[in-house]
């Protein structure tokens, strides 16, 4: 696919994509990153990609498990997430 070339949908099936569905913006295929930051420092400290765009709670509790498992977040610490 060369530059200038419009891109179909059946350009887009051969490729490893998942096909995700928003009801705002219809069909959409691509990749979701969750990122963790630290505070004050912006340094970021672990990010999960995801295939399509799991639900925002099932990726809380996903990264909240790698911050444990690294010893990133211990009990008392506080989390702020936005979306």
């Amino acid at each position: 696919m060369g530059l200038g070339k419009k891109i179909t949908k059946a350009d887009l099936e051969e490729k490893e994509f998942k096909w995700g569905y928003s009801s705002s913006k219809g069909y959409y295929i691509g990749y979701k990153l969750t990122m963790v930051i630290e505070y004050p420092s912006l340094m970021p400290v672990a990010f999960l990609l995801h295939q399509r765009s799991p639900g925002d709670a099932k990726l809380y509790e996903e990264i909240l498990e790698e911050l444990k498992r690294r010893r990133i977040a211990r009990d008392g610490d506080t989390i702020i997430s936005d979306k």
